[in-house]
C-alpha cells in the first residue's frame, strides 16, 4: 500500500474513476436515475437459476436425499464448514450470507462461459456475466463491509467502536482506514481476476475463433471458483476491453522523445526510487566488514530473507534468482514508502502531479510483465524446448487452456497489486481530505508497514511461478 499527499486536484483525479466509460452500455431511464440495464438483466438471470434450481431440488424433500437434494445439502455442508472455520462457534447464523454471496459468484462466472449471452439483442452494448461489471463487484464488497460492521455492533453493541482506539487513541485514524478499505480492495481484486484473465481470453479467441472458444468455456467453469470469468468474444467486446489504454484520470505529464509520448511521471519518481537504491547500497557496502554493522548488516539481513523466500518458493535451484527476486521486492518497497515519505509536491510540472511510481498501473504492468518474461526464462534455461510439452499435458486437447493459464499470470499479478494500491488509497484520499490535522502522520506509518506487506506478496507469488515454471507443471 502507498499514501499519496492529499489535494483538491488528486482528489477530483481519483473521483473521475467514475465517469469512465469503456466500451457501449444500454441503459433505462428511471425517473431521473440512469440504470445500468446489462448489470440488471443478467442478475436477475442468475438470480432466477438458483432460485428455480433449489426449489425443484428440494420439492419433495427425502429423509435420505438424492440426486438435486443431495447435492444442495453438500454444497450447504461446504458452505457451513467454511463459515464454521472463517468465523468461528458462532458462525450459524451467517451461513445464509456467506452462502449466498458464494453461489452468486460461481454461478454469475459460470454464466459467462455457458449461457448464449449475446442471442439476446440490445440497443447498446453486450451481455455478460454480472461480476465482469465493477459495479457487481463493489456492491458485493459493500455488502460484505455492511455484514463486518453489523457482526460487530450485534454482538458488542456501541462497544464495538472502542477497538478503534486500541491499544492506543493514537491509532484511531488508522483502524478507521483499516475497516474502510476492506469493501474497496475486495472489489477490486474480484474484478481485477475477472479483467485480466479476459483481457487474455478476448484476445486468444480473436486471434484463433475456431479453436479457443470450446476449450476456453471448460477453463471457465473450472476457473470461476477463483473469482475468474470467461466472456465470449466479438469484435465489440474486443473494442471495448482494448479502449483501457485510452482512459485518463487526472492531468498527466509526457515527454515528446521523436513519434512517442513518454509518461515522465512515472519515469522521474521510478529513476528517484533507483537512485535511492543504488545509492543506499553503495554507502552500506563501500567499506565492507568482516562482522557487519549498521547499514552493511541490514542489507546482508535482507539478502539472507530473500534467499530463504526464494529457496521456500523456487528449490534447491533458487540461487540465480535471488538478485531478480530481491531486486522487484526492494523496488516495489521503496516505491510504495516514497509515497509517504518523499515531498513529491515540491517538484512542480506543467500538468499532474509526482507520486509513488507504484501508483501508476504502467509501472504494476511492466513489474508483471518482467515477472512472466523471468516465468518462460525459467522452464526453458531448465528444460530447453522440450519445456513447451508441458502445454499438451496430460492431453493435447488442453492446449489452449494451458496456454492461457501462462498468459494470465502478468495480468493477475500487475491489477492484484495495482487495485490494492487504488483502494487504499481512495480512502486515504477522502480521510485526509476530512480531516487533514489529524489523519496524515499516523496514515504515514500505516503506509509504511502495509507497503512491505505488497512487495512481499508480490516477491512471493514471482518467486513461486518461477518454481513452478522450472518444474514444468501447472
Amino acid at each position: 500500500m502507498n499514501v499519496i499527499p492529499c489535494s483538491i486536484k488528486t482528489l477530483k483525479g481519483l473521483y473521475d474513476i467514475s465517469g469512465v466509460e469503456v466500451g457501449q452500455h444500454f441503459y433505462w431511464q428511471i425517473g431521473g436515475l440512469q440504470v445500468h440495464a446489462q448489470v440488471l438483466i443478467t442478475s436477475w438471470v442468475v438470480i432466477a437459476i438458483l432460485l428455480g434450481s433449489v426449489i425443484l431440488a428440494v420439492r419433495n424433500p427425502q429423509t435420505i436425499p438424492t440426486g438435486g437434494q443431495n447435492f444442495f445439502e453438500y454444497v450447504l455442508e461446504f458452505i457451513r464448514d467454511l463459515s464454521k472455520t472463517q468465523i468461528g462457534e458462532e458462525y450459524g447464523p451467517w451461513v445464509p450470507f456467506i452462502g449466498t454471496m458464494f453461489l452468486f459468484i460461481f454461478v454469475s462466472n459460470w454464466s459467462g462461459a455457458l449461457l448464449p449471452w449475446k442471442i439476446i439483442q440490445l440497443p447498446h452494448g453486450e451481455l455478460a456475466a454480472p461480476t465482469n461489471d465493477i459495479n457487481t463487484t463493489v456492491a458485493l464488497a459493500l455488502l460484505t463491509s455492511v455484514a463486518y460492521f453489523y457482526a460487530g455492533l450485534s454482538k458488542k453493541g456501541l462497544g464495538y467502536f472502542g477497538k478503534y482506539i486500541q491499544p492506543t487513541p493514537i491509532l484511531l485514524p488508522i483502524n478507521i482506514l483499516e475497516d474502510f478499505t476492506k469493501p474497496l480492495s475486495l472489489s477490486f481484486r474480484l474484478f481485477g481476476n475477472i479483467l485480466a484473465d479476459e483481457l487474455v481470453v478476448v484476445v486468444l479467441v480473436s486471434l484463433v475463433p475456431s479453436v479457443v472458444p470450446i476449450p476456453v468455456m471448460f477453463l471457465g467453469l473450472f476457473t470461476s471458483e477463483d473469482h475468474m470469468n470467461v466472456i465470449p468474444c466479438s469484435i465489440k467486446t474486443l473494442k471495448g476491453l482494448y479502449d483501457i489504454s485510452g482512459v485518463e484520470v487526472g492531468q498527466h505529464f509526457y515527454w515528446q522523445i521523436g513519434g512517442l509520448q513518454v509518461h515522465a511521471q512515472v519515469l522521474i519518481t521510478s529513476w528517484v526510487v533507483i537512485a535511492i537504491l543504488l545509492g543506499s547500497v553503495i554507502l552500506a557496502v563501500r567499506n565492507p566488514q568482516t562482522i557487519p554493522t549498521g547499514g552493511q548488516n541490514f542489507f546482508e539481513y535482507v539478502l539472507e530473507f530473500i534467499r530463504d523466500l526464494s529457496k521456500t518458493q523456487i528449490g534447491e535451484e533458487y540461487g540465480p534468482w535471488v538478485p531478480f527476486i530481491g531486486t522487484m521486492f526492494l523496488f516495489i518497497f521503496v516505491s510504495n514508502w516514497s509515497g509517504a515519505l518523499l515531498p513529491w509536491k515540491i517538484i512542480q510540472l506543467p500538468h499532474g502531479e509526482l507520486a509513488a511510481p507504484t501508483n501508476d498501473i504502467n509501472t504494476t504492468v511492466a513489474l508483471a510483465l518482467l515477472t512472466s518474461v523471468a516465468y518462460f526464462y525459467a522452464g526453458l534455461s531448465k528444460k530447453g524446448l522440450g519445456y513447451f510439452g508441458k502445454y499438451i499435458q496430460p492431453t493435447p486437447i488442453l492446449l489452449p487452456i494451458n496456454i492461457l493459464e501462462d498468459f494470465t499470470k502478468p495480468l493477475s499479478l500487475s491489477f492484484r497489486l495495482f487495485g490494492n494500491i487504488l483502494a487504499d488509497e481512495l480512502v486515504v484520499v477522502v480521510l485526509v481530505s476530512l480531516v487533514p490535522s489529524v489523519v496524515p502522520i499516523p496514515v504515514m506509518f500505516l503506509g509504511l508497514f502495509t507497503s512491505g506487506i505488497q512487495a512481499l506478496i508480490f516477491a512471493t507469488l514471482a518467486a513461486a511461478y518461477i518454481g513452478e515454471s522450472m518444474e514444468g507443471h501447472h
